[in-house]
């Protein structure tokens, strides 16, 4: 074999190998593929806003991965005493509740609410049953 012949193979095989390299890489999707706005309204009125850029596929893990939330895990799914470090005072009568963006009621509890970029939900401290 002449020397040409055999720096073609060595080449193609190269080629060859890095193409294999590249084709079997798997496409990765940026971090915080979904972007989510929510809205926490406390007992006193005062308002704060959040962005949450997340790849969750469900409302209470985008909140747990920003420790936004608190609660417990119920017969009905997570149950939120707390958001952002306000409790909710069962003496008092306080819960906390959420809807959408636009006020409708959401019909699931956090940990089965799928969320879709571009979303908004607003988190209410309320008072008495």
């Amino acid at each position: 074999m002449s020397k040409s012949f055999k720096r073609i193979i060595a080449v193609f095989a190269v080629v060859t190998m890095l193409a294999a390299l590249f084709c079997g890489c798997k496409k990765e999707t940026a971090k915080g593929s979904k972007t989510i706005s929510i809205t926490a309204v406390f007992a006193d009125g005062s308002e704060k806003s959040y962005e949450i850029a997340t790849d969750a596929e469900y409302l209470y893990d985008a909140l747990d991965e920003q420790g936004l939330i608190e609660g417990d895990e119920g017969a009905y799914g997570f149950y939120v005493t707390g958001f952002d470090g306000v409790v909710a005072d069962d003496g008092n009568q306080e819960w906390w509740g959420y809807t959408y963006g636009d006020g409708s009621y959401v019909n699931t509890g956090v940990s089965e609410t799928p969320i879709f970029d571009g979303d908004e939900f607003i988190f209410t401290l309320n008072i008495g049953y």
